[in-house]
């Protein structure tokens, strides 16, 4: 991603051991890839994390991938850019590195952990299950 622009979700940090949570984020001027370095600093007053994408297209469904574990999901655009995503990471001085996406795939989801997915309506559906199935990961 030679062009973008750069988010900062968190305050800049000052002194010699900052505290809390950094978060920056790296989109793609087309807005259909982006990057989000999460990380828990010193000391974070929160145990977790809502990060809400800027940098996206609400409109388009996105791969996210999670680059600790490698797992990946489908999630919408709006559901990223509005109720956001829940980090809980293990403790001080750990991070998480998220990548994001576009797709035109029309595969929303079928499974979150192997966990089957059923009784959906639409892809709506999908992508609100989806982003409760992340929050209980980190749980």
């Amino acid at each position: 991603m030679s062009t973008g622009r750069i988010y900062h979700h968190t305050p800049v940090m000052e002194g010699y051991e900052p505290k809390g949570w950094g978060v920056l984020e790296l989109a793609s001027k087309e807005r259909d890839r982006a990057i989000a370095g999460v990380f828990q600093l010193s000391n974070p007053q929160e145990r977790e994390y809502t990060l809400r994408v800027r940098g996206l297209n609400r409109a388009k469904k996105y791969k996210v991938t999670w680059d600790n574990s490698s797992q990946t999901t489908v999630i919408d655009g709006y559901v990223l850019m509005n109720q956001g995503l829940i980090i809980r990471l293990e403790g001080a001085l750990t991070s998480e590195l998220l990548l994001f996406e576009a797709g035109n795939s029309k595969k929303v989801c079928t499974t979150i952990s192997s966990i089957p997915i059923t009784g959906l309506r639409s892809s709506r559906d999908c992508s609100f299950f989806l982003f409760a199935g992340i929050v209980a990961q980190y749980t």
